[in-house]
């Protein structure tokens, strides 16, 4: 049986119903003078490999109490971003106290690391809305990408920006799937007010329940983490460095820009050659200093607005001390970022979105911002 044929995860209402609904994708109906046991049906399963690798101890007894074991032991495909150890404890002591006490919490924060399909490394996307993975749990998380795209993580919905769990080993294979290895738990929004002390890089000495200690069987190597480049472009790199930005990286430079966008942390709405050209007409007519209103109001300071940062119809405060304005399409996706100058027919729509840096994001506009009072 496809997939397809079944309920959508999103529609479960009740992690009861939707284990239900997934224990019988995995489950063939047999007589019972046929029973079969699927989960000898092809090895390793990913149920086998998380419950025989050294550094995935938690998160097998985790899936044994919630009797998911079998589910990821089951036909697939499904492909599994598998927290280690160390990253279940690092969760909120708080949440982990809740979670011990709720095993249907538990086992929807633990279906939400699973996606029914095969995504490899390399399907992965880092701009949105190409980078929005369903969970079996019901929701999206999303891939964002750092350094060149050269560092990817699984953000959950609830997890912060500034601690998202790394894809740190990828494309361990199973029978029934693909396992990729994260050094955090991604968190749905469902724990979002569980949560209440910011996530830490330590180990706290109590964050996470007691487990059973070893497997029977002798673990296999321990995946290891990959060591992130020490170096990435810059905002101000990139803009100056491709040929469609390079109006912008002009106006940029000439009024002093460059170095602070080469430094602090930053949204820019990054205007594409075609956008000043429609301008054209105009830009001769502004003063220095409303040019460079203008540039500060493509800003957003000491912040990385990514596109699920933005919210439909809510103001943005720009550099400039300005608001401009998020406008969503049909789907609530964010489509246009909007200044008080800007005509309906001519408003900037966001071409290209969450584009890293390592200082910032970039989104890249069709039109220029123009902040309200800007036209002559």
């Amino acid at each position: 049986m496809k997939l397809s044929s079944l309920a959508s995860p999103s529609s479960c209402l009740l992690f009861g119903s939707c284990l239900a609904l997934w224990s019988s994708y995995v489950t063939l109906p047999v007589t019972a003078d046929e029973e079969i046991n699927l989960i000898s049906a092809c090895e390793p399963t990913i149920a086998d490999i998380a419950c025989n690798t050294t550094g995935f101890a938690t998160l097998c007894d985790l899936l044994e109490i919630t009797d998911l074991a079998s589910v990821l032991a089951g036909e697939g495909p499904f492909t599994v971003f598998a927290p280690l150890d160390s990253a279940f404890e690092l969760l909120d002591p708080a949440l982990v106290a809740t979670l011990v006490n709720d095993t249907d919490l538990l086992a929807e924060v633990l279906l939400y690391h699973v996606t029914p399909q095969l995504l490899p490394a390399e399907d992965l996307r880092c701009s949105a809305p190409d980078n929005l993975v369903e969970m079996v749990a019901g929701g999206n998380s999303r891939t964002l990408c750092q350094n060149n795209n050269e560092t990817f993580f699984q953000k959950g919905a609830a997890n912060p920006r500034d601690d998202m769990p790394e894809i740190i080993d990828t494309d361990i294979e199973a029978c029934n799937g693909i396992i990729h290895v994260i050094d955090k738990v991604m968190l749905p929004n469902s724990v979002a007010d569980l949560i209440e002390t910011p996530p830490s890089t330590s180990v706290p000495a109590t964050a996470a329940p007691s487990i059973a200690d070893a497997m029977t069987e002798p673990p296999v190597a321990a995946p290891t983490a990959v060591s992130a480049p020490t170096t990435c472009d810059t905002i101000a790199d990139i803009a100056c460095g491709l040929d469609d930005f390079s109006t912008l990286c002009s106006l940029v430079v000439q009024f002093d820009l460059a170095g602070a966008l080469s430094a602090g942390n930053w949204t820019v709405f990054a205007p594409t050659n075609a956008a000043f050209e429609a301008i054209a007409s105009v830009l001769p007519e502004l003063s220095e200093e409303t040019v460079t209103d203008v540039l500060l109001f493509h800003v957003v300071a000491d912040a990385a607005l990514y596109s699920d940062d933005l919210e439909c119809s809510a103001l943005v405060e720009m550099a400039n001390g300005k608001n401009s304005r998020t406008k969503c399409d049909a789907d609530l996706v964010p489509q246009f970022q909007s200044g008080g100058d800007n005509s309906d027919g001519a408003e900037p729509e966001l071409l290209e979105v969450d584009i890293p840096a390592c200082n910032g994001v970039i989104h890249v506009v069709s039109n220029v911002l123009l902040p309200a009072g800007t036209l002559p």
